[in-house]
């Protein structure tokens, strides 16, 4: 029971620190020390939840042995437990989840305004050249027509290719429909495969 009691009071000291970790890394949100402190109460919380895990399975031997009562007390302490551990990984995990969204918004606006800026230099060096976008845009529309031609034109080769396939293998299937009569095999059997064909 002393290490029943001991697990407890180290599980309820990593509540409180991680409740006000939480706390904290609320109101550091967006911040490297804020990072850092998510990584220090991600390990906190991995140490609470094996030591609930634990509890949750020492409990159950100290009802066998001691008497009903103190295994009455335990498991309530011990559900206790498992749903303050549950709502502070409920928390975590949210608040993880916001600044993992937070960075990559960040990420995504970082990268915006770089090809924004990147934008205006290519123009800026394409004015210089005397180049014209209109003429590349022409030629652009050309080469994807000319690809969108040949592609219809294979599609139309493979669907006859498929078609003549098709045909060979009905006219199989016939012949194999063909000598299964000839064998003996009644119609009732012959309609039960290809019923079981058309499925």
């Amino acid at each position: 029971m002393g290490d029943l009691s001991t697990q407890y009071s180290y599980a309820k000291k990593l509540t409180l620190e991680l409740r006000q970790g939480v706390g904290q890394l609320e109101r550091l949100e967006g911040t490297k020390t804020g990072q850092s402190l998510g990584r220090d109460l991600k390990n906190k919380f991995d140490s609470l939840k094996k030591v609930s895990d634990e509890m949750e399975s020492r409990w159950r031997v100290l009802v066998m042995r001691e008497s009903a009562a103190k295994g009455d007390i335990w498991k309530h302490k011990v559900a206790q437990l498992a749903r303050e551990t549950q709502a502070i990984h409920e928390d975590l995990t949210r608040h993880l989840a916001k600044e993992r969204r937070r960075r990559v918004e960040e990420h995504d606006r970082a990268e915006l305004l770089s090809r924004v800026d990147g934008a205006e230099v290519n123009r800026a060096l394409n004015a210089e050249r005397g180049y014209d976008p209109e003429s590349q845009a022409l030629d652009s529309a050309r080469n994807s027509h000319q690809m969108v031609d040949d592609l219809l034109a294979s599609g139309m080769g493979i669907l006859s290719l498929m078609g003549e396939q098709r045909d060979r293998l009905k006219s199989a299937q016939r012949k194999v429909f063909d000598v299964l009569n000839t064998t003996g095999l009644s119609d009732s059997l012959l309609r039960v495969i290809q019923r079981r064909q058309s499925m």
